[in-house]
């Protein structure tokens, strides 16, 4: 039996935007995973994210009134902005009803428009998702403004983690694990993200103490009973 008997993960997709299913079987499927919480962090723009924001409040608000035993909490994923107007679209979403906001970073793999990730950082978002090869000073910032570097767990967004988690070690910054979740493959079970933060060397005390760190960042209530897994 490994340590981990809980899964927290706060990137995940619905077919809110372009995900597989809807929110309230997303909660269900992740639920028999092992996990305790779950963002839903749909894509949106300027175009989708009040209509977004309100759907994902209704799920959540069924879900977390049920007895299906897992903590939903709504966010975006603010996606393909173009960095002059990320800070905007972030105090929109806030205001609109989002308890927390992710970025869509610079991924080598998307056409991402370079200083996406300095503006998300200076914008006030969260959590900056798949930072790519994201420079030493934008790291340096995101230590100053508390802003969560995320691990990717997706197959096609891991090549730059090595990048980011020596950055991450070498300044201190915050992250988050996370799965980026559009099917039900990609939801983590204990057993996986366990032999993923191995191969990473990332202890058990590091993670947790970050989950406890972002709950704090967005006024999440919880306990530290809520933390332990063994």
């Amino acid at each position: 039996m490994g340590i981990i008997k809980k899964i927290f993960d706060f990137h995940t997709h619905t077919f809110l935007s372009d995900g597989e299913y809807g929110p309230m079987e997303t909660a269900q499927r992740a639920k028999s995973k092992g996990y305790s919480v779950i963002g839903f962090s749909d894509h949106v723009d300027f175009g989708t994210y009040e209509n977004t924001i309100a759907q994902l409040k209704k799920a959540a608000k069924a879900i977390n009134s049920s007895e299906m035993g897992i903590k939903a909490l709504v966010g975006v994923e603010i996606t393909h902005v173009p960095p002059s107007q990320i800070k905007e679209i972030v105090e929109l979403c806030k205001k609109e009803g989002a308890e927390f906001t992710i970025i869509h970073g610079e991924t080598p793999i998307e056409p991402v428009i370079r200083g996406t990730n300095r503006a998300a950082i200076e914008g006030g978002t969260d959590i900056l998702a798949h930072p790519g090869f994201i420079t030493e000073e934008d790291v340096e910032l995101a230590v100053r403004k508390g802003v969560f570097l995320e691990i990717s767990t997706r197959k096609k967004q891991q090549l730059a983690n090595p990048h980011v988690i020596n950055l991450i070690r070498k300044y201190g910054a915050p992250f988050l694990i996370n799965s980026d979740a559009h099917e039900d493959g990609h939801l983590l079970t204990p057993e996986f993200l366990e032999k993923f933060m191995n191969s990473y060397r990332i202890s058990y005390d590091e993670w947790i103490k970050n989950i406890g760190l972002f709950f704090n960042r967005i006024n999440f209530s919880f306990s530290s009973e809520d933390l332990l897994f063994a």
